[in-house]
């Protein structure tokens, strides 16, 4: 008679501590509360795939610990993720903003949960750390481009300080790069008489000719956005650097052939002065100013430029031969 072979049994399933916190979290999500030992073990014998209570306590040490662990985990989602985040510099004020929870929260269930919090001198040197790490690349990057300290620190939200501190970190001297623009406080210094002819040289040899004030502005807007050094976009910023009043004189001071002007400053007023004799006649006495610019043709100076040109309306009109009676 051949012996009968026994069915081997199930065997006993090794319980990690990742398998035991996914039933635990279910199973407190699904009660409410977390369950006392007693109501465990009941609980167990209507559902064999909850781990045993030995498993439970060979993880976590204690009873008391598997429920602080759990709670804290059902508080917080993802709670060790977050406080990898948490040591690595992150804040707890951020860290809650981007979880919909308060911050007082997060930290409640690292204690609960056993984990350890950092020190205040520990986060304000990591985040100032990280900080530094973060800005450095934009700030050394923003600054080849504008090769200004203060446009570099309005571009990347910081301050002066910081900006030349990283600077110095990554061995540029920013004197080196625009060293008539870099002040005290990274802001601009007022323009030299001697850097103020070397531009105006450089911009009549970029022109290939006669140096206008609106090819100038041109030459300097596309210095800007160059790599070079930048050129002041207002043409007055020369003028007062040289002590010229007009561009004609900036040009002669650096030396090029001047351009004869195209606008109402460099011609005569004979039509201003012809419509003026006009309208006298026409109403037999002088006329005023809102009565001559009611008249005026097209491309004619205004009653207000004439005033200010000639220092009054009554030299204006004794400049056309008009004798006023005021």
């Amino acid at each position: 008679m051949r012996p009968v072979r026994r069915r081997a049994g199930p065997s006993r399933r090794s319980w990690t501590k990742h398998g035991v916190r996914r039933h635990l979290r279910i199973l407190h999500a699904r009660l409410g509360r977390w369950p006392s030992l007693q109501d465990y073990q009941g609980l167990m014998a209507l559902d064999r795939s909850l781990p045993p209570p030995a498993d439970v306590r060979r993880i976590y040490g204690s009873w008391s610990a598997a429920r602080a662990d759990i709670v804290a985990s059902q508080r917080v989602p993802n709670l060790r993720a977050v406080h990898r985040s948490y040591m690595a510099g992150a804040s707890p004020r951020s860290l809650g903003e981007h979880l919909g929870i308060s911050h007082d929260t997060i930290l409640i269930a690292f204690k609960e949960a056993g984990l350890p919090a950092r020190t205040t001198a520990e986060a304000g040197v990591t985040r100032k750390e990280r900080l530094d790490a973060e800005l450095a690349p934009r700030i050394v990057k923003t600054f080849k481009r504008t090769r200004s300290i203060r446009d570099t620190a309005h571009a990347t939200g910081t301050s002066y300080e910081r900006v030349r501190r990283l600077l110095a970190e990554a061995a540029i001297r920013p004197d080196a790069y625009r060293p008539w623009r870099v002040g005290k406080l990274g802001g601009p210094e007022r323009l030299s008489a001697e850097d103020a002819l070397a531009i105006l040289r450089r911009a009549a040899r970029s022109a290939g000719g006669g140096l206008t004030v609106k090819r100038y502005r041109e030459l300097a807007t596309v210095r800007r956005s160059s790599s070079g050094s930048k050129w002041p976009l207002s043409p007055d910023t020369l003028l007062k650097a040289l002590g010229a009043s007009r561009w004609n004189d900036a040009l002669s001071l650096a030396g090029l052939s001047t351009q004869p002007s195209s606008g109402t400053r460099g011609r005569k007023r004979d039509r201003e002065w012809k419509s003026l004799r006009q309208l006298t006649k026409k109403l037999g006495r002088a006329p005023t100013m809102p009565e001559y610019d009611a008249t005026r043709g097209p491309g004619m100076l205004s009653a207000q430029a004439l005033t200010k040109r000639s220092g009054r309306w009554r030299d204006a009109l004794e400049a056309a031969g008009i004798k006023a009676p005021w």
